[in-house]
């Protein structure tokens, strides 16, 4: 029994969305393979910083232009610190609650890197760099229950 050419011409077009949809599948295949390897490189760059940053000289540290070139006294560089600390809480009151070994973390990364006056500029970059690394990692306070106390209505 010989086709009709409708029948052919339905088999053609089914044999091609056919094609059509291996090719689309190939296609998002290698894009989630792509995909899976960028995260994967991504990952493997993320704790090579990390570690970096943890353990040695951070090739990324920022320091403030202002304070770049300036020599002072060590009493007058800790008094220009605790300044600039003091501006940092006030500016970003969401960061009270950072812990103390968070703060300790920040001096030792300030050590390793040989800052030794920390502007404002230089205090934000760094704890914005650390806390996208993971290495400090900001304390919320729990929050409070609200306590209401409830009489039956009457």
């Amino acid at each position: 029994m010989a086709d009709t050419p409708r029948k052919a011409r339905e088999r053609e077009e089914s044999a091609e969305a056919a094609k059509r949809r291996a090719r689309k599948e190939a296609e998002a295949t290698k894009l989630r393979e792509a995909e899976t390897a960028a995260n994967e490189t991504y990952r493997k760059i993320h704790v090579t910083v990390k570690e970096r940053i943890l353990n040695g000289k951070d090739t990324d540290v920022f320091v403030d232009p202002a304070t770049m070139d300036v020599t002072m006294s060590r009493a007058d560089a800790d008094a220009l610190n605790q300044s600039a600390v003091k501006e940092f809480v006030a500016k970003h009151p969401e960061h009270t609650q950072t812990s103390r070994k968070s703060l300790s973390v920040l001096g030792e990364y300030f050590d390793r890197n040989r800052v030794m006056i920390v502007s404002l500029p230089t205090l934000e970059a760094a704890f914005n760099r650390l806390r996208e690394y993971g290495v400090i990692v900001d304390v919320t306070p729990e929050p409070t229950p609200l306590r209401r106390h409830l009489s039956p209505q009457r």
